[in-house]
């Protein structure tokens, strides 16, 4: 039988093919971190310059230059679409057209030959750029790659400005983590967390909540998150994210309960389970914590804002909330943040006691 996707995963995937920030942001991350919410804009703009020049189906082609120029050699703008489907006409459909992010021509570039599809893919995959098609469809190239959707003239239509609006700020991210446990994992966490509902996890629990939680910070946070990235002093955490005015924040992932074992020959097993306990959960946030103290000095160039200690209690009858004792609650740049895996049905004597009562 074959293996099927994660409900996270069809999420993500869906979400990468129809939305072209997503997309661009996957392939060009560390220009996307500069000028995201610029682009946000140019996309939206461009949508509605492509459907204005339509009508005289004359291909125009820009590529884009990842800042916002000072000056331009002409006071022309992607809304100049009549004027720039003339100095197409004259070139005979040779020119490239280099905008800014602001949509200003910053220059022109003569490609000899007449332009086409095919070639202005190769042409940014040799230089690494995005590039944008005019043509009877709106096509986007980055690094030599086609934005191709299903239903493109459908989500072209449906783009909204300002679309970053609907992101989540990391600034309130017990809120991020509570929205991320609700719609990825709560459910009894989902099949996909399980090796035996309510009982074991799969194998190696913490690297599939690493890779859930980095794939919804990556998809619905204002900031750029990566994973198991490495501190100052050489050790690593398993997600950090990193705000445009500079704040760094990091989690730390940890799990109560047990797991099932993979083997050597990739079997797994139940019949030894291996379980992580209170007293390594505990373990776990003074590790967090020396984190925060061994990578937080003065002379440092982006200080943590705040580390997270993220963790998940696959017990059956959890043991959270856990005391950590004096040093972790008086840490001011340590939060703790428990998710209970299982949701424990009432017991059979309270099962009744709401509708004796009127209250349901």
């Amino acid at each position: 039988m074959a293996k099927s996707l994660t409900a996270e995963e069809h999420l993500r995937i869906r979400r990468l093919a129809q939305e072209p920030y997503h997309w661009v942001k996957k392939l060009v991350p560390e220009l996307m971190k500069m000028w995201d919410d610029e682009f946000f804009d140019l996309v939206d703009t461009i949508k509605d310059v492509w459907q204005k020049s339509i009508k005289n189906r004359i291909n125009l082609t820009f590529v884009l230059r990842w800042e916002i120029a000072d000056a331009a050699p002409t006071a022309n703008t992607i809304h100049d679409v009549s004027v720039l489907e003339q100095r197409q006409n004259k070139s005979n459909s040779t020119l490239l057209f280099e905008i800014d992010l602001a949509g200003k021509v910053v220059d022109e570039i003569d490609f000899i030959d007449e332009i086409d599809p095919q070639a202005v893919s190769e042409y940014s995959r040799i230089r690494n750029l995005v590039v944008f098609w005019f043509g009877p469809d709106l096509e986007i190239y980055c690094n030599g790659y086609r934005w191709n959707p299903k239903n493109k003239h459908e989500i072209l239509r449906d783009i909204k400005s300002k679309r970053r609006d609907r992101l989540l700020s990391m600034e309130n991210y017990q809120e991020v983590l509570r929205l991320h446990f609700e719609q990825y994992i709560h459910d009894e966490a989902r099949a996909d967390y399980w090796f035996q509902k309510n009982e074991l996890l799969q194998p190696s629990p913490e690297k599939i909540f690493q890779k859930s939680l980095l794939g919804f910070l990556t998809d619905w946070v204002d900031g750029n998150a990566d994973r198991e990235p490495m501190f100052k002093d050489g050790s690593r955490c398993d997600v950090r994210v990193f705000l445009d005015n500079n704040d760094l924040y990091f989690i730390e992932i940890k799990w109560v309960g047990f797991s099932a074992v993979r083997h050597r020959d990739n079997t797994v097993s139940s019949s030894s389970p291996h379980e992580f306990g209170r007293d390594r959960a505990i373990n776990g946030a003074y590790q967090t914590k020396r984190y925060i103290d061994k990578n937080n000095e003065p002379g440092f160039d982006h200080r943590i804002k705040l580390g997270i200690y993220l963790l998940y209690d696959a017990y059956s009858t959890p043991i959270i909330p856990i005391d950590y004792g004096d040093e972790i609650r008086g840490c001011s740049l340590l939060d703790i943040v428990e998710f209970p895996l299982v949701s424990c049905s009432p017991s059979v004597e309270t099962k009744g006691i709401a509708k004796r009562k009127g209250l349901a």
